[in-house]
């Protein structure tokens, strides 16, 4: 199971309580491990999106939302043209979070 919506946003904007908040609902599921990092680095990139699916995804239950918290996705062009390719935009939601 893929994610159908991604969490990103500022430094500090509180995505780690978002994610332990999100994770704690029994229809949400979450990686244990927030920040797979997967889109943007190279090394986990290449590995391919079965290596993201079987290593991040693994534990879910049929919960109805699947969703991962990386910040960073929303300040590296490349997460997005790699998001892009592999997820349908019309069904995939983003939660951005800004801090003043």
């Amino acid at each position: 199971m893929l994610p159908n919506f991604f969490v990103v946003g500022a430094q500090k904007s509180a995505t780690t309580s978002l994610h332990f908040y999100l994770a704690g609902h029994p229809d949400i599921f979450l990686p244990k491990e927030k920040e797979s990092k997967f889109f943007v680095n190279d090394e986990r990139y290449i590995l391919g999106i079965k290596y993201y699916e079987n290593n991040y995804f693994c534990d879910w239950n049929g919960q109805k939302i699947v969703g991962e918290v990386d910040p960073d996705y929303m300040y590296f062009e490349v997460a997005v043209e790699r998001i892009l390719k592999h997820f349908d935009m019309n069904r995939l939601q983003f939660i951005f979070i800004f801090r003043n």
